[in-house]
Formats: C-alpha cells, structure tokens, sequence
C-alpha cells in the first residue's frame, strides 16, 4: 500500500506554510492502477493552479504517528516537541484529533532526556529514536525542523521534514522585576494582554486586596 501526497513550495516554506491544506490519500494499494491514478488525480485537484508535485510514498501502517519539533515552535525553546496520536497521523494536523505532547530537553549531539514515564501511544525507545531522527534532520539541513514520522512494530519511521514555521527569534532579555504588586499572567500570551482582553480575563480583583493584606506573594 501507499500514500499519495502533495508537494507545494506554499506547505514547508520557513516564513509561512499551507501544511495540511490539500488532499491527501492513504493506503492506496500499491498494485491497483486505477485506484492509484484516482488518487493521484484527487491531491492534484486540491491543489488547484499551486505548482506542486504529488509524491507516492510507502504507506506505514502506524501503531502511533505524529510530528516532533526541533525547537519549541511557540517560543523557539531549545528542546524537542513531540505530539503523538495512536493509529495513523492523518488526524493530527487538521486538528481532528488531540495529541498527547511532551517536551524533551535537548542535550550535547542527538541526546535528550526522557521522561521517567511514558503515559501516551510511544514507549521510552520510540521515543527517543524520534527524536534522534528529528535532530539528525536539523543537523543535515542547518536550522530547526518539523518532522512527522510514524511507528510500526517498534520501527520508527522518518516520513517528511520542513522547517518550523515563522520560528521566533531568540533574544536575551535582562529582566528587572521593579517594586510593586505583580502577578504573572494566566492566559500564557505571546503578546502583553489588550484592554479587552483585561475586561475579561482579570485575576486582580479577586487577589489583589487579599494579596496586600496578607503580604503573601500570588502567582
């Protein structure tokens, strides 16, 4: 069997990416001609006037799938990514299914550190192999990479890499926290938090006076 898949300049590009956005056909038996030119004719509809290619792949027959980011794709954190569903992955990007996530910190080379326990659809030397692979991926194309890959039988296979996405640049800030009353910000935003943000999300009323009269700190 196989899987038959787009290629477009717009899916893995650095600054912007449309992975996910066209067709894709799995388990295609390898040896049916007309199921095959079927498919391949699908993927190439989807992608309109894109100019693409369609790359017919060996199907994996995934125990567990998922991607593994190089660095941390929200921050641009030194570490390893990892999200995983069980099955196949096709459900993983389109957002269909919710995968089980850990973040692995990154080593000297190709280590990292393992979790002492493995509670999602990878055991320890899957995990670690994946991200192995997804370093060694790095390495070899000279900047952080997202790799989906998937596991058969205890096999893990590399499936494509691209490029992390509009990567944030890490930049060393000195932080001088001066006098005052603060608390950290629950809603985990990349950017400071708007007025309408504030008018709805605000821990300030609840703790503040709480917090100045018992002098205890809140976070």
């Amino acid at each position: 069997a196989v899987a038959v898949r787009s290629s477009g300049r717009d899916e893995d590009g650095a600054e912007r990416s449309s992975a996910g956005a066209y067709e894709t056909v799995l388990d295609v038996p390898g040896d049916d001609v007309a199921a095959l030119a079927e498919a391949i004719a699908a993927v190439t509809r989807s992608m309109g006037d894109t100019a693409a290619g369609v790359i017919v792949q060996r199907m994996v027959p995934a125990d567990a799938a998922g991607v593994a980011f190089t660095v941390d794709p929200l921050t641009g954190g030194r570490c390893v990514v990892v999200n995983a569903v069980a099955g196949l992955g096709d459900a993983l990007v389109p957002g269909a299914a919710t995968p089980w996530e850990t973040r692995l910190v990154r080593g000297a080379g190709e280590s990292v550190t393992l979790p002492a326990r493995v509670d999602g659809p990878l055991d320890h030397a899957a995990l670690g192999e994946v991200a192995r692979l997804a370093i060694a991926a790095e390495t070899v194309r000279g900047r952080p990479q997202d790799v989906e890959w998937a596991v058969d039988d205890g096999t893990v296979w590399l499936l494509q890499s691209r490029p992390v996405t509009a990567l944030v640049e890490q930049i060393p800030v000195e932080i001088v926290v001066p006098p005052g009353y603060w608390v950290r910000d629950p809603t985990h935003g990349r950017l400071p938090r708007t007025r309408m943000t504030s008018s709805v999300v605000d821990e300030n009323v609840a703790t503040r006076a709480m917090v100045e009269e018992s002098g205890t700190l809140a976070t």
